[in-house]
Protein backbone atom coordinates (compact mmCIF):
# COMPACT_ATOMS: atom_id res chain seq x y z
CA UNK A 1 0.00 0.00 0.00
CA UNK A 2 1.57 3.41 -1.42
CA UNK A 3 1.53 6.65 1.58
CA UNK A 4 -0.18 9.29 0.40
CA UNK A 5 1.87 12.33 -0.66
CA UNK A 6 0.76 15.37 -0.03
CA UNK A 7 1.54 18.41 -2.26
CA UNK A 8 4.39 20.58 -1.14
CA UNK A 9 2.76 23.76 -0.37
CA UNK A 10 -0.03 21.65 1.63
CA UNK A 11 3.14 20.10 3.40
CA UNK A 12 4.59 23.86 4.20
CA UNK A 13 0.98 24.84 5.67
CA UNK A 14 0.93 21.95 7.65
CA UNK A 15 4.12 22.41 9.04
CA UNK A 16 3.20 25.85 9.87
CA UNK A 17 -0.11 25.10 11.19
CA UNK A 18 1.96 22.47 13.38
CA UNK A 19 4.78 24.86 14.99
CA UNK A 20 2.24 27.53 15.51
CA UNK A 21 0.23 24.90 17.71
CA UNK A 22 3.14 24.54 20.18
CA UNK A 23 4.92 28.01 20.21
CA UNK A 24 4.97 28.72 24.28
CA UNK A 25 2.57 31.45 25.03
CA UNK A 26 3.37 35.08 25.52
CA UNK A 27 4.97 35.59 29.48
CA UNK A 28 2.56 37.72 31.64
CA UNK A 29 3.97 40.92 32.63
CA UNK A 30 3.94 42.40 35.84
CA UNK A 31 0.46 44.28 36.71
CA UNK A 32 1.83 47.54 37.22
CA UNK A 33 4.42 47.35 34.19
CA UNK A 34 2.38 50.36 32.83
CA UNK A 35 2.01 53.73 34.68
CA UNK A 36 -1.72 53.11 33.80
CA UNK A 37 -1.68 50.41 36.60
CA UNK A 38 0.86 51.30 39.54
CA UNK A 39 0.54 49.59 42.61
CA UNK A 40 -1.20 51.33 45.11
CA UNK A 41 0.66 51.88 48.58
CA UNK A 42 0.52 54.80 51.00
CA UNK A 43 2.39 55.78 54.33
CA UNK A 44 5.94 54.57 55.40
CA UNK A 45 6.74 51.01 54.86
CA UNK A 46 7.92 48.13 52.29
CA UNK A 47 6.53 47.28 49.20
CA UNK A 48 7.50 44.11 47.27
CA UNK A 49 8.23 44.24 43.25
CA UNK A 50 9.11 41.80 40.50
CA UNK A 51 9.95 43.59 37.21
CA UNK A 52 10.55 39.88 35.34
CA UNK A 53 8.94 40.48 31.68
CA UNK A 54 8.46 44.20 32.33
CA UNK A 55 8.41 46.40 28.91
CA UNK A 56 9.34 50.27 29.34
CA UNK A 57 6.70 52.81 28.85
CA UNK A 58 8.39 56.20 30.70
CA UNK A 59 10.54 57.89 28.13
CA UNK A 60 14.24 59.42 29.47
CA UNK A 61 15.04 62.52 31.29
CA UNK A 62 17.75 64.45 31.76
CA UNK A 63 17.46 64.12 35.46
CA UNK A 64 17.78 60.97 35.87
CA UNK A 65 21.35 60.41 33.61
CA UNK A 66 23.69 58.52 35.09
CA UNK A 67 26.33 57.16 33.39
CA UNK A 68 25.82 58.31 30.19
CA UNK A 69 22.07 57.09 30.10
CA UNK A 70 18.70 58.83 30.96
CA UNK A 71 16.80 56.62 30.60
CA UNK A 72 14.72 54.16 32.76
CA UNK A 73 14.16 50.34 31.56
CA UNK A 74 11.70 47.81 32.41
CA UNK A 75 9.89 50.03 34.17
CA UNK A 76 7.30 49.69 36.80
CA UNK A 77 4.91 51.68 38.82
CA UNK A 78 3.76 52.79 41.98
CA UNK A 79 1.14 55.17 42.93
CA UNK A 80 2.73 56.55 46.60
CA UNK A 81 0.08 58.80 49.18
CA UNK A 82 2.02 60.68 51.16
CA UNK A 83 0.11 60.54 55.37
CA UNK A 84 2.66 63.11 56.87
CA UNK A 85 4.03 66.14 55.70
CA UNK A 86 7.81 65.23 56.18
CA UNK A 87 11.19 64.80 54.26
CA UNK A 88 10.52 61.25 52.72
CA UNK A 89 12.84 58.17 51.49
CA UNK A 90 11.91 55.99 48.75
CA UNK A 91 14.96 53.62 48.34
CA UNK A 92 15.64 50.00 46.84
CA UNK A 93 18.98 49.79 49.01
CA UNK A 94 19.53 46.60 50.60
CA UNK A 95 16.60 45.16 48.95
CA UNK A 96 17.77 44.17 45.63
CA UNK A 97 20.46 43.44 43.99
CA UNK A 98 19.23 45.10 40.57
CA UNK A 99 21.09 48.15 38.96
CA UNK A 100 17.99 49.76 38.99
CA UNK A 101 17.04 53.64 38.80
CA UNK A 102 14.05 55.27 40.72
CA UNK A 103 12.18 58.71 39.61
CA UNK A 104 9.73 60.43 41.37
CA UNK A 105 6.37 62.32 39.45
CA UNK A 106 4.21 64.80 41.23
CA UNK A 107 1.14 63.23 38.90
CA UNK A 108 -1.18 60.81 39.28
CA UNK A 109 -1.67 60.00 36.05
CA UNK A 110 1.32 58.94 33.03
CA UNK A 111 3.61 61.68 33.56
CA UNK A 112 4.27 63.63 30.25
CA UNK A 113 6.77 66.25 32.23
CA UNK A 114 10.29 65.57 34.25
CA UNK A 115 10.20 63.78 37.47
CA UNK A 116 11.16 65.91 40.92
CA UNK A 117 13.68 63.51 42.03
CA UNK A 118 15.31 60.72 40.13
CA UNK A 119 18.56 58.62 41.19
CA UNK A 120 20.75 56.02 39.45
CA UNK A 121 23.47 55.27 42.19
CA UNK A 122 23.27 55.74 45.85
CA UNK A 123 25.17 55.33 48.73
CA UNK A 124 25.13 51.70 49.08
CA UNK A 125 25.95 50.92 45.91
CA UNK A 126 23.87 50.22 42.43
CA UNK A 127 20.34 50.12 43.87
CA UNK A 128 18.60 53.43 43.68
CA UNK A 129 17.51 56.20 47.15
CA UNK A 130 15.25 59.74 46.18
CA UNK A 131 14.51 62.08 48.84
CA UNK A 132 11.94 64.64 48.87
CA UNK A 133 9.41 66.66 50.87
CA UNK A 134 6.12 64.30 50.64
CA UNK A 135 2.90 66.80 51.42
CA UNK A 136 0.35 64.68 53.69
CA UNK A 137 -2.50 63.59 51.22
CA UNK A 138 -0.56 64.23 47.95
CA UNK A 139 0.15 61.23 45.99
CA UNK A 140 3.02 60.76 43.61
CA UNK A 141 3.91 58.42 40.87
CA UNK A 142 6.91 56.49 41.35
CA UNK A 143 8.67 54.64 38.51
CA UNK A 144 11.25 51.86 39.30
CA UNK A 145 13.25 50.43 36.20
CA UNK A 146 17.05 48.95 35.54
CA UNK A 147 20.26 50.66 34.64
CA UNK A 148 20.34 48.67 31.63
CA UNK A 149 18.01 47.76 29.21
CA UNK A 150 18.71 43.94 29.36
CA UNK A 151 17.81 43.40 32.81
CA UNK A 152 15.27 42.52 35.13
CA UNK A 153 14.71 41.51 38.74
CA UNK A 154 12.75 41.67 42.08
CA UNK A 155 13.59 43.16 45.65
CA UNK A 156 11.31 45.59 47.65
CA UNK A 157 10.82 49.35 47.40
CA UNK A 158 10.81 51.29 51.10
CA UNK A 159 9.12 54.40 51.81
CA UNK A 160 10.39 56.12 55.18
CA UNK A 161 10.71 59.04 57.05
CA UNK A 162 13.74 61.38 55.91
CA UNK A 163 14.30 63.22 59.19
CA UNK A 164 16.94 61.23 60.90
CA UNK A 165 17.39 63.98 64.13
CA UNK A 166 15.44 67.23 65.01
CA UNK A 167 14.60 69.66 65.07
CA UNK A 168 17.28 70.34 67.37
CA UNK A 169 17.22 73.70 68.84
CA UNK A 170 19.90 76.49 68.95
CA UNK A 171 19.74 80.06 70.34
CA UNK A 172 16.07 79.90 68.69
CA UNK A 173 16.85 78.14 65.46
CA UNK A 174 15.48 74.50 64.67
CA UNK A 175 18.61 71.88 63.08
CA UNK A 176 17.32 68.86 61.06
CA UNK A 177 19.38 65.84 59.91
CA UNK A 178 17.55 64.63 56.98
CA UNK A 179 18.20 62.09 54.44
CA UNK A 180 19.64 63.55 50.60
CA UNK A 181 20.87 62.29 47.69
CA UNK A 182 22.27 65.58 46.40
CA UNK A 183 22.81 69.28 47.20
CA UNK A 184 20.22 70.60 44.90
CA UNK A 185 17.04 68.87 46.07
CA UNK A 186 18.31 69.29 49.48
CA UNK A 187 18.09 72.79 49.08
CA UNK A 188 14.93 72.98 47.84
CA UNK A 189 13.70 70.57 50.84
CA UNK A 190 15.27 72.72 52.95
CA UNK A 191 13.43 75.87 51.39
CA UNK A 192 9.91 74.09 50.98
CA UNK A 193 9.89 73.41 54.75
CA UNK A 194 10.87 77.65 55.45
CA UNK A 195 14.47 77.34 55.65
CA UNK A 196 17.75 76.84 53.62
CA UNK A 197 20.50 73.91 54.32
CA UNK A 198 22.85 74.98 57.18
CA UNK A 199 24.28 78.53 57.37
CA UNK A 200 27.62 78.69 60.09
CA UNK A 201 28.54 81.64 61.35
CA UNK A 202 31.66 80.37 63.62
CA UNK A 203 33.27 77.45 65.22
CA UNK A 204 31.19 77.41 68.07
CA UNK A 205 28.42 76.57 65.33
CA UNK A 206 30.28 74.15 63.68
CA UNK A 207 31.22 72.31 66.06
CA UNK A 208 27.42 71.92 67.11
CA UNK A 209 26.36 70.95 63.85
CA UNK A 210 29.18 68.31 63.60
CA UNK A 211 28.09 67.05 67.47
CA UNK A 212 24.83 67.70 68.23
CA UNK A 213 23.16 67.23 64.97
CA UNK A 214 24.95 65.56 61.63
CA UNK A 215 26.76 63.06 64.91
CA UNK A 216 23.91 62.80 67.41
CA UNK A 217 24.04 59.63 67.59
CA UNK A 218 27.49 58.71 67.58
CA UNK A 219 27.83 57.91 64.09
CA UNK A 220 30.00 59.62 61.03
CA UNK A 221 27.93 61.18 58.41
CA UNK A 222 28.51 63.50 55.73
CA UNK A 223 26.42 65.96 55.22
CA UNK A 224 25.69 69.00 53.04
CA UNK A 225 25.61 72.69 53.81
CA UNK A 226 24.37 75.85 52.01
CA UNK A 227 27.94 77.08 51.31
CA UNK A 228 28.40 77.34 47.22
CA UNK A 229 29.74 78.83 44.56
CA UNK A 230 27.46 78.66 41.99
CA UNK A 231 27.02 81.55 41.00
CA UNK A 232 30.66 82.44 40.85
CA UNK A 233 33.11 80.17 40.43
CA UNK A 234 35.28 80.47 44.03
CA UNK A 235 33.54 82.76 45.49
CA UNK A 236 32.03 80.41 47.81
CA UNK A 237 28.01 82.15 49.52
CA UNK A 238 25.38 80.97 51.62
CA UNK A 239 21.96 79.81 50.07
CA UNK A 240 20.25 81.13 52.64
CA UNK A 241 21.73 84.93 51.82
CA UNK A 242 24.31 85.56 54.87
CA UNK A 243 27.56 86.81 54.54
CA UNK A 244 30.26 84.52 54.77
CA UNK A 245 32.06 85.10 57.58
CA UNK A 246 33.61 81.64 58.45
CA UNK A 247 35.04 78.89 56.53
CA UNK A 248 36.18 75.18 57.83
CA UNK A 249 38.12 74.05 54.37
CA UNK A 250 39.08 70.79 54.95
CA UNK A 251 43.28 71.20 53.87
CA UNK A 252 44.16 72.12 50.15
CA UNK A 253 39.67 72.49 49.63
CA UNK A 254 37.86 74.00 47.98
CA UNK A 255 40.24 72.63 44.68
CA UNK A 256 37.15 71.99 42.02
CA UNK A 257 38.29 69.22 41.37
CA UNK A 258 37.24 67.91 37.71
CA UNK A 259 35.73 71.72 37.51
CA UNK A 260 32.56 70.98 38.90
CA UNK A 261 32.67 70.79 42.77
CA UNK A 262 30.28 73.83 43.74
CA UNK A 263 29.03 72.18 46.46
CA UNK A 264 30.04 72.10 50.45
CA UNK A 265 29.96 69.24 52.24
CA UNK A 266 30.92 68.70 55.90
CA UNK A 267 33.30 65.83 56.87
CA UNK A 268 32.08 64.27 60.38
CA UNK A 269 34.88 62.56 61.39
CA UNK A 270 36.51 66.50 62.10
CA UNK A 271 33.68 68.72 61.08
CA UNK A 272 35.82 70.45 58.25
CA UNK A 273 34.68 71.09 54.85
CA UNK A 274 34.98 69.52 51.08
CA UNK A 275 33.71 71.06 48.30
CA UNK A 276 32.01 68.39 45.57
CA UNK A 277 29.53 68.01 42.72
CA UNK A 278 26.00 68.06 43.14
CA UNK A 279 25.85 64.33 43.27
CA UNK A 280 28.60 62.49 45.98
CA UNK A 281 28.09 59.26 46.85
CA UNK A 282 29.52 59.23 50.16
CA UNK A 283 26.81 62.15 50.74
CA UNK A 284 23.70 61.13 52.06
CA UNK A 285 22.36 63.41 54.37
CA UNK A 286 21.88 67.03 55.04
CA UNK A 287 21.85 69.54 57.68
CA UNK A 288 18.39 72.11 57.42
CA UNK A 289 18.19 75.34 59.91
CA UNK A 290 15.40 76.74 59.82
CA UNK A 291 14.79 80.36 61.66
CA UNK A 292 12.40 80.36 64.81
CA UNK A 293 12.19 78.17 67.63
CA UNK A 294 9.98 74.77 67.27
CA UNK A 295 6.96 74.68 68.27
CA UNK A 296 5.94 73.33 71.79
CA UNK A 297 5.52 69.45 71.42
CA UNK A 298 2.65 69.07 73.66
CA UNK A 299 0.20 72.21 72.39
CA UNK A 300 -1.60 69.67 70.55
CA UNK A 301 -5.38 71.24 70.63
CA UNK A 302 -7.30 74.16 72.16
CA UNK A 303 -10.62 72.22 72.87
CA UNK A 304 -9.91 68.75 73.77
CA UNK A 305 -12.13 67.02 70.76
CA UNK A 306 -10.02 65.18 68.77
CA UNK A 307 -12.76 64.87 66.14
CA UNK A 308 -12.29 68.38 65.42
CA UNK A 309 -8.62 67.97 64.48
CA UNK A 310 -5.21 69.70 66.45
CA UNK A 311 -6.01 73.25 67.05
CA UNK A 312 -2.89 74.69 68.70
CA UNK A 313 -3.48 77.91 70.74
CA UNK A 314 -0.10 78.75 72.10
CA UNK A 315 -0.78 76.94 75.88
CA UNK A 316 -0.69 73.59 77.16
CA UNK A 317 -3.95 72.87 79.17
CA UNK A 318 -6.05 69.66 80.30
CA UNK A 319 -7.53 69.70 76.42
CA UNK A 320 -3.79 69.19 74.98
CA UNK A 321 -3.74 66.00 77.62
CA UNK A 322 -7.26 64.79 76.64
CA UNK A 323 -6.65 65.45 73.03
CA UNK A 324 -3.05 63.26 73.10
CA UNK A 325 -5.13 60.39 75.23
CA UNK A 326 -7.94 60.40 72.80
CA UNK A 327 -5.49 59.86 69.79
CA UNK A 328 -2.66 57.62 71.49
CA UNK A 329 -5.07 55.55 72.01
CA UNK A 330 -6.89 55.09 68.61
CA UNK A 331 -3.33 54.41 67.53
CA UNK A 332 -3.47 57.48 65.22
CA UNK A 333 -0.37 59.55 63.37
CA UNK A 334 -1.65 62.69 64.61
CA UNK A 335 0.07 62.13 67.92
CA UNK A 336 3.05 60.67 66.36
CA UNK A 337 5.51 62.92 68.31
CA UNK A 338 8.77 60.96 68.81
CA UNK A 339 10.78 57.92 68.07
CA UNK A 340 12.64 57.00 71.09
CA UNK A 341 15.63 59.51 70.77
CA UNK A 342 13.73 62.38 72.87
CA UNK A 343 14.26 64.63 69.41
CA UNK A 344 10.91 65.06 68.68
CA UNK A 345 11.65 62.56 65.77
CA UNK A 346 8.45 61.04 63.56
CA UNK A 347 8.66 57.74 62.82
CA UNK A 348 4.83 56.88 61.48
CA UNK A 349 3.91 54.98 64.42
CA UNK A 350 2.16 55.80 68.20
CA UNK A 351 4.30 53.94 71.16
CA UNK A 352 4.99 54.72 74.55
CA UNK A 353 8.03 56.93 72.96
CA UNK A 354 5.42 59.05 72.11
CA UNK A 355 3.64 58.98 75.19
CA UNK A 356 6.93 59.83 77.08
CA UNK A 357 7.69 62.17 75.37
CA UNK A 358 4.46 64.70 75.50
CA UNK A 359 4.45 64.04 79.31
CA UNK A 360 7.93 65.25 79.31
CA UNK A 361 6.89 68.41 77.37
CA UNK A 362 3.17 68.74 79.39
CA UNK A 363 5.00 68.76 83.09
CA UNK A 364 7.29 71.78 81.57
CA UNK A 365 4.49 73.42 80.10
CA UNK A 366 6.25 74.20 76.87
Amino acid sequence: MSSMQLPKGTRSAVLCLTFAAFTAPALAQPANDSCATPTAASGFGIVAWDSTNATTDGGPHSLCNGSGSADIFNDIWFAWTATNTLPTVISACGFTGLDTKIALYNVTTCPTGEPIACNDDSACGLPSTVSFIATAGTTYLVRLGSYNAADTGSGSIEFRSGVIAGPIERDGHQYLLVSAADWTSAEAGATQLGGHLVTINDAAENEFVRAQVLGFDGADRRCWIGFNDVASEGNFAWSSGEPAAYSNWNPGEPNNSGGTENYAEMLGGNGEWNDVGNVHAPTQFAVIEIAGGPACPADLDDDGNFANGGTPDGGVTIDDLLYFLVGFEAGSTAVDLDNGTNTGTQDDAVTVDDLLYFLIHFEAGC
